[in-house]
């Protein structure tokens, strides 16, 4: 019985760590894409006055 509760409880965190692996990813992609938007808007920005 301690084996299977072992067992369970390892698969559990195991299944949280990727959960939370995941998420992390994710917010680090959403930072770089809202990061890189950001830029792209400031350079589009300084494109637009240089026409002027």
């Amino acid at each position: 019985m301690d084996e299977l509760a072992n067992n369970l409880i390892n698969a559990l965190f195991r299944d949280l760590l990727d959960i939370t692996l995941d998420l992390v990813y994710l917010m680090i992609a959403l930072l770089i894409l809202i990061i890189l938007a950001f830029k792209m808007k400031y350079f589009l920005k300084n494109l637009v006055f240089r026409k002027k």
